[in-house]
């Protein structure tokens, strides 16, 4: 198991460093590096003698990724290769604690299957490397199983406090793994819900969870309120986004064009519409067989009832269900693929156990049919990347990830107003936080006032205040640039100002 759980794990690494490189960076990919660039304080800071410690990015984002990644910062200067390496050390971390999740419920086949499953999921990988939390949240899911299963409960749920301090929407998966714990294993969950256990596994629970919890209590259960603030996405566009993520092109239009010079709408009546708009045509056909291989696991669950791995797919089934259910109903929590990841990697080993029992019942033809299916569906996982990776290099990035803000960096040489969102962040790295950006836009001679060309506007609103302090300021437009990605037409357009008439 260990060759083949090596060569899985060098084959996702391949994978994502060939990508890496790739997109721009993205407002909320940059988030967990604000508090090391100017001017980008973080909303929750510690203040320990002369130094201020983020602790959270936002009311429901932690800043535990920030402190991850201070020893980075300090000997690599923040950009994409120092943001985005360390991810593909998490993303093996998780692939074989997963593995080692795996082979101790079930056995060593399974646990290799399931791996390979994981790693060639293009989904996975593409969170791993471009995602703000998912990444931390899986790595905590796996985590805390692994602790659980080794009976550290106090150790388990203290992880469990840090990835909800991470980000808040860990309690989809928490949640999902509790429930299908009692569902599917209630003779054990009897057998160590003692008292002391219980106890110390709240506490722990508590001291993982201090900063989320010290911030709240100081800002009156701002998480709480943040959450139910959040836009209604209706369950059916939520369905949606869980098919794609499964069948692994949630990522195509939201990363990557998925056709050449490709303008999505950016604003709808609501976020569901957006992505329905946005999802109803693919050119990544057919998508991975993952899909269709997880629906065709729960038509046999019934027949392998007396298999051994009965209990783990039980569990498997009933957190993947629980998880996904928890985020039905609540704001938008599911719209998009940063939240239905969470419920991997439970798809992955349902497939690859169902598969497992159902090829022992066929003794003869066991390893063949094991290895049809294996490569059936990383195959198609295989294909699918290379359509991820064609596309990208043949047809650029979404605005959200553009591959033009690096261009636009390069010809920056002043003080920079960003016009609308999701420049700010990426602009300062890209320029080595060297030239002072601001989101404030009164209109003044000697800054460069950079937003989205038309088709690309996120925030049109912070354009027109622009516009009205612009005609009372006396000052006029006198240069005009805008920033083209390849074969994809004007992304940014900067302009300067100077005395005179409009």
């Amino acid at each position: 198991m260990r060759f083949g759980l090596s060569a899985v794990c060098a084959l996702l690494v391949a994978s994502e460093l060939a990508f890496l490189p790739l997109p721009g960076i993205e407002q909320d990919e940059a988030l967990f590096v604000a508090p090391y660039l100017h001017n980008n304080p973080a909303l929750y800071s510690w203040h320990i003698g002369v130094h201020e410690v983020p602790v959270m990015s936002m009311a429901y984002l932690g800043a535990l990724k920030s402190w991850l990644w201070w020893p980075v910062f300090r000997l690599w200067a923040p950009g994409v290769w120092s943001m985005r390496l360390p991810e593909c050390l998490i993303s093996i971390l998780t692939l074989l604690i997963f593995a080692d999740v795996a082979r101790r419920v079930s056995n060593s086949r399974i646990a290799l299957a399931a791996a390979l499953f994981l790693a060639t999921d293009v989904v996975f990988m593409m969170a791993h490397l471009f995602d703000t939390t998912a990444s931390l949240q899986m790595l905590g899911t796996m985590a805390f199983l692994n602790l659980l299963q080794r009976r550290h409960f106090a150790a388990g749920f203290f992880v469990a406090g840090i990835s909800l301090w991470s980000k808040a929407s860990f309690v989809f998966p928490l949640a999902g793994i509790i429930v299908a714990l009692v569902a599917a294993y209630p003779h054990s969950v009897r057998r160590f819900l003692t008292v002391r256990n219980a106890g110390l596994s709240f506490l722990a629970l508590a001291i993982g969870a201090a900063p989320l919890i010290a911030f709240n209590l100081r800002e009156r259960g701002a998480t709480v309120q943040a959450a139910g603030s959040l836009p209604a996405v209706a369950p059916a566009e939520k369905v949606m986004m869980m098919r794609r993520t499964i069948d692994g092109r949630a990522y195509e239009h939201f990363l990557v064009r998925s056709t050449p010079g490709e303008v999505l709408p950016l604003r709808a009546a609501s976020l569901g519409d957006l992505a329905l708009g946005w999802y109803r045509r693919t050119n990544f056909q057919p998508g991975s067989f993952l899909l269709p291989a997880l629906l065709l696991s729960l038509g046999v669950l019934p027949f392998l009832r007396r298999s051994a791995v009965i209990r783990p797919l039980l569990f498997s089934w009933i957190a993947f269900a629980c998880t996904f259910g928890s985020m039905l109903f609540l704001g938008d929590a599911g719209a998009g693929p940063h939240h239905t990841v969470l419920v991997y990697p439970a798809p992955h080993f349902i497939v690859a156990a169902s598969a497992v029992a159902l090829s022992e019942k066929i003794p003869r033809w066991r390893a063949p049919v094991l290895a049809a299916i294996c490569v059936l569906i990383a195959g198609s996982g295989g294909w699918l990347f290379g359509e991820y990776y064609r596309a990208a290099r043949q047809n650029g990035f979404s605005a959200f990830w553009t591959d033009a803000l690096p261009a636009l960096a390069r010809t920056i040489r002043q003080p920079v107003a960003v016009l609308d969102w999701g420049i700010r962040n990426g602009l300062q790295i890209e320029t080595r936080d060297r030239i002072s950006v601001t989101e404030d836009v009164t209109p003044l001679e000697g800054v460069l006032y950079v937003g989205h060309c038309e088709g690309y506007v996120f925030d049109p609103s912070r354009r027109e205040n622009f516009d009205r302090l612009l005609s009372s300021s006396g000052l006029s437009i006198s240069v005009i640039r805008t920033t083209a990605v390849r074969g994809n037409g004007p992304v940014f357009c900067s302009m300067e100002l100077s005395p005179g008439e409009r």
